[in-house]
């Protein structure tokens, strides 16, 4: 029910003014990651951990570099990606 509630308000905000709505989603992304970081600080066991994904045999299989869980953890943010779209013109 909170993701339907979200998207619609990041829909609604980006009608209005798309910066609006990638600036609320670089804030969501901001929390995120420093909850993200919080958590592998609190699991240093993580570090050794190789991340595996349940998800993997839905998708190609693409040959990755291993990594651990805590930094797949660190790797998932995407403020900065939000950020640099708030200085895009509305429409190309």
């Amino acid at each position: 029910m909170l993701a339907f509630v979200y998207y619609q308000l990041s829909w609604l905000l980006y009608a209005i003014q798309p910066a609006w709505s990638y600036g609320l989603n670089a804030d969501f992304e901001d929390h995120a990651e420093h909850e993200y970081m919080t958590l592998v600080t609190e699991h240093p066991e993580w570090e050794a951990e190789p991340f595996t994904s349940a998800f993997a045999a839905d998708y190609a299989e693409l040959p990755t570099v291993p990594t651990s869980s805590a930094r797949s953890l660190r790797r998932a943010g995407h403020k900065q990606e939000s950020l640099a779209r708030m200085e895009e013109p509305r429409f190309r």
